[in-house]
């Protein structure tokens, strides 16, 4: 026979806090929001009801690349993670000693900065639906279609649900519902990613976020300090450098072009390393897509003359058969040299980018640690809601819940009479624990002429069109 348990009034608060699955939802409209049939909110029907379409169809529809979908997940049960960071060893003090039997200088003393990190909260249901009008159809030529590219998709990402991206049934209203979820999941987990600000207790800023973690952006910075005491820990400073020039040209400071500016911080942030004993760090740039393929058009040239100063090293007397195949090599392999190493580059468009003008912008490249030693240097933290407490607490009255990604999704539901709503909850916050070794160059100012897209709403590359139903 097990031991009996009981818990505090704080425990039962916490644990209600994570189900967090009330009877009634906050309104009991129907949106309608359906491929097939007659829309539950009583008018119009479903954008997939047209007779005599061709049910075979292709979908223009982009999932974002993001850094998020590349980093490790660990599992944590602490609510503000603290780490510090050794920052140095003051300088030796005292006198010297007249001889052996005299009173000799002492060591210095070991310095430390405090960093916390605390947990985002993310918290969306589905839309709305009636259980007696799910699987209606409009007519007898209201068929199911088959979305002929809505296969496993070759940019995954461990962070969003499992079940969400599975849309091989039209009909299906859970797939669609599900499948909704999960594109505003991927989108709303890319922006807080960078941009997410742990500061407040309370935002609106991104949706779903009741609370976001500290975003990439203000990890990699200057200005660290301790957490209790307030001093500068300037040990602990990320490498930031402010280009504020066009791709092709030189900085404004040190007349540099982007291919040794680039250079420049890769050696010193490896020297850093290479001084605190994490020689084999491994790193990765991170930026848009379209500031690669800007980039590399220029770094190969760059590359093969920087610094030269003879006269036979012009860029005119160069063989151009050289940056054209680094150029290429570069675009297929998806990766930057410099100081002939391949450093991998990951493709993240909620990295903010600014639009200068016609086809001309401006946005930041950032180099990260991604591991050392076999341990991840920058990861996702996340709260398992499939721990033993959670599931005691949930199962003793078979509440109905469920658990997706090892823990890292709760899924619950609210009805009224005979209509349901899913809503899911998650707990994660992004780690960098060697800031020291990160770096980021600002201002980087491109042109970008191909015709390519973004996959989140509001940039000024993103289209979409067409109509979410039918009169």
């Amino acid at each position: 026979m097990s031991e009996e348990r009981t818990y505090t009034l704080d425990e039962i608060k916490a644990l209600t806090e994570i189900v967090a699955t009330k009877n009634t939802p906050a309104s009991a409209t129907l949106p309608g929001a359906q491929l097939h049939g007659p829309l539950q909110s009583g008018s119009n029907y479903g954008p997939l009801t047209y007779p005599g379409v061709k049910p075979g169809m292709f979908s223009a529809f982009q999932r974002p690349t993001s850094l998020s979908g590349y980093l490790p997940l660990v599992k944590s049960d602490v609510n503000t993670e603290i780490i510090e960071i050794m920052t140095g060893v003051t300088a030796e003090g005292g006198t010297n000693a007249a001889g052996f039997c005299g009173d000799p200088p002492g060591p210095g003393a070991l310095k430390v900065c405090q960093q916390t990190y605390a947990f985002g909260k993310y918290y969306v249901k589905d839309d709305l639906n009636a259980a007696g009008l799910v699987g209606l159809r409009k007519n007898r030529a209201d068929v199911p279609r088959n979305i002929l590219n809505a296969g496993p998709s070759d940019i995954g990402n461990r962070l969003v649900p499992e079940a969400v991206f599975t849309l091989n049934d039209t009909m299906s209203q859970l797939q669609y519902e599900f499948w909704k979820v999960g594109v505003g999941i991927e989108r709303d987990l890319c922006a807080v990613t960078w941009n997410g600000n742990a500061a407040t207790a309370y935002t609106s800023t991104q949706h779903g976020w009741t609370t976001e973690f500290a975003g990439l952006d203000g990890q990699i910075k200057t200005g660290y300090t301790d957490a209790i005491t307030g001093q500068a820990c300037t040990a602990a400073d990320s490498y930031v450098g402010t280009f504020n020039a066009l791709v092709t040209g030189t900085d404004a400071t040190t007349s540099r072009t982007i291919n040794q500016f680039i250079s420049d911080m890769v050696y010193g942030i490896k020297n850093r390393a290479t001084k605190v004993g994490m020689r084999d760090t491994s790193w990765a740039f991170v930026m848009r897509e379209d500031l690669f393929k800007a980039l590399v058009e220029v770094w190969s040239c760059q590359y093969l003359t920087a610094r030269c100063t003879t006269s036979n090293q012009s860029a005119g007397q160069v063989d151009l058969t050289g940056p054209r195949q680094m150029l290429d090599a570069m675009l297929a392999g998806q990766y930057l040299m410099v100081d002939g190493v391949q450093y991998p580059v990951i493709f993240d468009e909620c990295i903010t980018r600014e639009v200068l003008g016609n086809q001309y912008y401006k946005a930041d490249i950032y180099f990260v640690p991604l591991n050392w030693a076999g341990m991840p240097l920058t990861y996702f933290q996340y709260f398992d809601m499939d721990n033993q407490y959670s599931t005691e607490f949930t199962n003793y009255l078979n509440m109905q819940v469920e658990r997706m990604n090892n823990g890292l999704w709760l899924v619950g539901e609210r009805d009224t009479g005979l209509c349901f709503e899913h809503h899911f909850q998650a707990m994660m916050r992004l780690i960098l624990e060697t800031p020291f070794l990160a770096g980021r160059v600002d201002d980087v100012w491109y042109n970008f002429y191909a015709p390519s897209r973004d996959s989140i709403p509001g940039s000024s590359l993103y289209v979409d069109g067409g109509t979410s139903y039918r009169t």
